[in-house]
């Protein structure tokens, strides 16, 4: 009995000892990125993609991101073809940050984009079906 008593106020002294080290955690804040609100309307980076339509031309996409990844609005887009027509040749971004063209070439060609500041992307796209 009295080694089980013993056993038993070791344990609560072994215990009480972490007491004090058993306070309340709170994580450090989470780290607060700098906002620049012009940030989000300067124009970062260009992405070009080209889908299929059912009248075998293609949509031409250009979104515009700023460096938070937001789309950009009101941003002038030149495309270029390498073998084809597009048409529009410019356009304006809407409020997603994406411009549009449609394309139609006769061989597999480059698209690019171009907007303000050197900022090109490319896509390569295969034939209208068509020819």
């Amino acid at each position: 009995m009295a080694a089980t008593f013993r056993l038993r106020a070791l344990l609560v002294l072994t215990l009480a000892a972490f007491v004090p080290a058993c306070e309340a955690y709170e994580p450090p804040p989470l780290p607060v990125l700098p906002t620049n609100p012009s940030a989000a309307t300067v124009p970062n980076r260009l992405v070009l993609n080209a889908e299929s339509r059912a009248d075998e031309r293609l949509d031409v996409l250009a979104t515009v991101l700023s460096a938070d990844g937001n789309g950009v609005p009101n941003v002038p887009v030149a495309f270029t073809i390498g073998a084809g027509s597009l048409d529009p040749p410019t356009a304006t971004t809407d409020q997603t940050g994406t411009a549009r063209t449609i394309a139609l070439s006769t061989t597999m060609t480059t698209i690019s984009a171009t907007i303000s500041g050197g900022i090109v992307s490319y896509v390569n796209v295969l034939r209208s079906p068509q020819f």
